[in-house]
């Protein structure tokens, strides 16, 4: 079973375990491959709410988050 990451609202205390996996869905992103299901746009969408509340795991910089913002808008 894939386990993908879900949005509930801000102050959810599923943040940090979706966080990391946000962070592998965001590390393996390729912006030339096509959406294949519904999940992954739903879990893509998902994403964007994180970024959008602004919610971020404490380890990351602030040269990350520029750059997960940036694959987050593409």
């Amino acid at each position: 079973m894939l386990l993908r990451a879900k949005y509930y609202n801000a102050h959810d205390m599923s943040i940090g375990i979706n966080l990391h996996r946000v962070e592998d869905v965001l590390l393996s992103y390729d912006p030339n491959t096509s959406v294949r299901e519904i999940n992954e746009i739903l879990e893509y969408y998902n994403i964007v709410q994180f970024f959008k509340h602004k919610l971020y795991l404490k380890e990351w910089d602030t040269a990350t988050i520029e750059k997960y913002c940036s694959t987050v808008k593409n």
